[in-house]
């Protein structure tokens, strides 16, 4: 029969006193050990830093090291031996490795904990999306990021940059509306920069401009909006525009102030732009003389000087222009001599008549007569022949008044003529 053991609570501390005895003194011989072992000074590996001691020190040096270490840890000086013996066997490798902890890959490993910005940007950025962006297609995508991207650069209308992205940009024309109705866009910012852009490239009436304003497809309100808000000085606009119209054309101050009038400048902007208008007007008068001569020679110098006075250049203008135009007077006359002579059979008097009449000067006449290098008389002959058409029966007498009194031919020509023909 097993006997029961009762334990009373009188029995209990001691019991308790007992086992703690007992714990302590497996603990002190496990303590002992490992400093009585210097290979093996606990139950870390070979780098804890208290096996580097043990290599350095003797066994007298270890144990009086451990009982100074145990008894002054802060007079030590070396913050690696600053702990108890006791925690030796806590894993000193783990509590305390100085090798480990100075490499970056051990610490607080700066790298990672900021090395991930971009990704939290771009969860950011994702997050910010719009979901109507999200749900687009590729096309649509696509499609927006190019009006985006044009919208910016430049200066465009609601339907002119659908119309772009159509037939430039080969976008199908529903994803194109779709991208620009999705652009927080400012058509009337955009009417209102496309005004002044294109006003400080170029010369523009109020006509003018609001035309280029419709062509870019800008609504009536956007439209109006930028004329009213945009940086024209029409005055300065109506003399750029006077400029540029005198460049492309050859005319006089009356065609380039009707172009003005016809562009809608107002009296008093035309008035302006005329005065401050930066053209050479001597030079413009002879660009007319030369354009003149080239499309009406043969011409006179009187020809020339009424085509530049009708069109109301100054007489200094005139004169400038006579004086350097591209043409030979004389050989002006001499060349319509010859036209004169090659439609009908005429006398040297018709010829000189001809030519005054037309207002060649005297001499350029005498040069001409002096280098015509005709034959007055055969001249007279066919005048003689073209009568003798009219008048079969003319005796000698009627064809040669004929040819005297009508043709101016001289008596002997004359007489040389009926002679010729039988009368």
């Amino acid at each position: 029969m097993k006997r029961q053991i009762t334990i009373t609570r009188t029995h209990r501390p001691r019991i308790i006193f007992s086992i703690f005895i007992f714990l302590m003194l497996i603990f002190l011989t496990a303590c002992t050990g490992d400093k009585d072992n210097p290979g093996k000074p606990s139950t870390g590996g070979s780098d804890s830093k208290f096996a580097e001691t043990s290599v350095m020190n003797s066994d007298s040096q270890k144990e009086e090291s451990s009982v100074s270490e145990s008894s002054k840890p802060e007079e030590s000086g070396k913050p690696e031996e600053s702990s108890k013996p006791e925690e030796s066997g806590s894993k000193p490798e783990e509590s305390s490795k100085p090798e480990e902890s100075s490499k970056p890959a051990e610490s607080s490993r700066p790298e990672e904990s900021s090395s991930k910005p971009e990704e939290s940007s771009e969860e950011s950025s994702e997050d910010n999306t719009p979901a109507w962006l999200k749900d687009a297609t590729d096309s649509q995508k696509a499609a927006f990021e190019t009006a985006l991207e044009r919208y910016r650069n430049s200066f465009y209308s609601y339907q002119g940059l659908i119309d772009t992205l159509f037939y430039q940009d080969d976008f199908d024309y529903d994803d194109a509306e779709w991208a620009v109705e999705h652009l927080d866009a400012d058509f009337y910012s955009d009417a209102l920069g496309y005004a002044n852009y294109q006003l400080k490239n170029s010369g523009y009436s109020r006509f003018s401009l609001r035309d280029s304003l419709d062509i870019a497809q800008f609504t009536e309100d956007e439209a109006n909006y930028a004329m009213e808000n945009c940086n024209a000085d029409w005055e300065e606009e109506a003399a750029e525009m006077a400029e540029l119209y005198a460049e492309q054309i050859v005319g006089s101050r009356l065609n380039v102030s009707a172009f003005l009038v016809d562009h809608g400048f107002t009296a008093t902007e035309i008035d302006y732009g005329m005065a401050h208008a930066d053209i050479d007007w001597f030079e413009m008068a002879l660009r007319v003389a030369n354009y003149y001569v080239f499309n009406n020679a043969p011409c006179s110098q009187y020809d020339v000087s009424m085509q530049l006075q009708d069109f109301s250049w100054e007489p200094s203008e005139v004169e400038y222009a006579l004086a350097n135009v591209d043409a030979d007077f004389n050989e002006m006359a001499l060349d319509r001599a010859h036209e004169l002579i090659a439609d009908m059979s005429v006398s040297e008097a018709y010829v000189r008549y001809a030519l005054m009449n037309e207002q060649y000067m005297e001499d350029e006449i005498d040069y001409a007569i002096a280098n015509l290098e005709c034959s007055w008389e055969l001249e007279a002959v066919g005048a003689a022949w073209n009568w003798l058409d009219q008048f079969p029966d003319s005796t000698h007498d009627e064809l040669h008044s004929l040819l005297t009194i009508n043709s101016w031919f001289t008596s002997e020509e004359a007489d040389y003529a009926c002679s010729y023909v039988g009368k």
